[in-house]
């Protein structure tokens, strides 16, 4: 039995994946992706995987959006989003100058330098840095655009400063709306999807949309040091796959 041309097993076990990334999501403000990616590749063709992982992420951001624009830090969210929109083009362009295994090694070195600063109590201080806020959008858009993730550079600018966990989830959360928007309009222009995969997404949205509503409510009844502490394993998670997609 199929819906939509996908065999129901599939759907199934696609939309059981799709929903653990969206709690995650919903929790922390960032890792549908790095959750999502590896899962999916699993039961569905790579050229399909990327796109509809694109669709929800976007998707998922816009699950409480108002909510979101009421929380964020406006003193650094805009910085860092817009930075790193104009930085992502420059990322896709270093492509073809530097390997991708080395931004990932970068990717690996940023996400540790977060954990070890949240494990040390590093702070950067109350009133964010313009030029900080700048050099991480630049920094998350140029690994962004060399190999499509562009969160550790945020994250672990939010760990290292002492802003209030609904601040730094929502606006983690707009960050990463802008940057995926880029990819969304990016991947649109190099015709990346098609309908199959457009009716694919929308079949997984009740999944995302019921995991990232789940997410946000565990969320708002979790104490603080259990956001920081779910945040900490996330960057070690992308630290380490990172490492093992540069040198294996």
């Amino acid at each position: 039995m199929a819906i939509g041309g996908i065999e129901l097993l599939t759907l199934v076990s696609t939309s059981t994946m799709v929903f653990l990334a969206a709690v995650l999501r919903g929790f922390t403000g960032f890792g549908f992706a790095l959750a999502a990616t590896p899962l999916l590749a699993l039961l569905l063709p790579p050229a399909q995987v990327v796109p509809t992982v694109l669709l929800l992420q976007v998707g998922s951001s816009l699950v409480g959006l108002q909510t979101t624009l009421e929380e964020h830090d406006r003193s650094a969210t805009w910085w860092i989003g817009l930075a790193a929109a104009v930085a992502t083009p420059f990322g896709v362009w270093l492509l073809a100058i530097i390997p991708a295994d080395v931004a990932r090694v970068v990717i690996a070195l940023v996400s540790l330098g977060g954990l070890a600063s949240f494990r040390t109590g590093f702070q950067l201080g109350g009133r964010p840095n313009h030029w900080l806020s700048l050099g991480t959008g630049l920094l998350a858009g140029l690994l962004g655009g060399l190999c499509a993730m562009s969160g550790p550079p945020v994250i672990a600018y939010f760990l290292s400063r002492p802003t209030p966990p609904k601040q730094a989830r929502a606006s983690m959360i707009l960050i990463f709306l802008m940057t995926g928007l880029i990819g969304l309009t990016s991947g649109a222009i190099a015709g990346l999807f098609t309908t199959t995969i457009a009716i694919q997404a929308a079949l997984l949205v009740p999944s995302m949309v019921l995991g990232t509503w789940l997410g946000s409510t565990l969320f708002n009844r979790s104490a603080e040091a259990v956001f920081r502490k779910a945040a900490f394993v996330a960057l070690g998670l992308i630290a380490m796959t990172s490492l093992v997609a540069a040198f294996y």
